[in-house]
């Protein structure tokens, strides 16, 4: 997540468009902002053999899709989204999978054509790299429903520069040298 692309605008955001080489993998930074209605799909937006995954603000798995019917591009519904806020959204292709610390993956590899939670080895803990490879490369885009833009991290939050001490003079100075424009 401290990687992830963080496209700047504001107000809802229906699609993320990008590019996949061999070996490689893309996290953006969105705002969730009506989670009953969120979905994530890269169906008609690709012919490369996606996977799709979701993480939550603190770098946990939230959701995972593979096959999705009925080709190989992914699709993530509000199924296991447990409120609107600032999620991670990781696209790959087949078999470039997230790891914990330790190296483990947060999904099983199977069964694939089903949206799921975690269930494998590192469920519950949070982001730290990837494994796996694939060879093809290729034009991708993700549609999005229920979702926003994001803004900067802890814009919204009290602790303004985000170093976890409050109150303190440097978050009242960050705030109104940002109001301040």
């Amino acid at each position: 997540p401290n990687t992830a692309i963080t496209p700047g605008g504001t107000g809802t955001r229906e699609a993320i468009a990008g590019n996949i080489s061999a070996g490689d993998r893309d996290m953006y930074a969105i705002e969730i902002c009506d989670s009953s209605q969120f979905s994530a799909s890269t169906q008609g937006g690709t012919t490369l053999d996606t996977q799709l995954f979701l993480f939550n603000e603190q770098g946990l798995p939230v959701a995972f899709s593979d096959d999705a019917a009925p080709g190989t591009q992914s699709r993530i519904t509000s199924s296991f989204i447990p409120g609107n806020g600032r999620y991670y959204l990781a696209v790959s292709q087949y078999d470039r999978d997230p790891v914990n610390a330790s190296g483990q993956e947060f999904w099983l590899d199977t069964p694939f054509g089903t949206e799921r939670a975690p269930d494998g080895p590192g469920a519950g803990t949070a982001i730290a790299g990837w494994n796996g490879t694939q060879t093809g490369s290729g034009a991708y885009r993700i549609t999005l429903t229920g979702a926003c833009f994001a803004g900067p991290a802890g814009c919204d939050d009290i602790d303004f520069n985000n170093n976890d001490v409050l109150p303190e003079d440097q978050d009242v100075i960050g705030f109104f040298k940002v109001l301040a424009g």
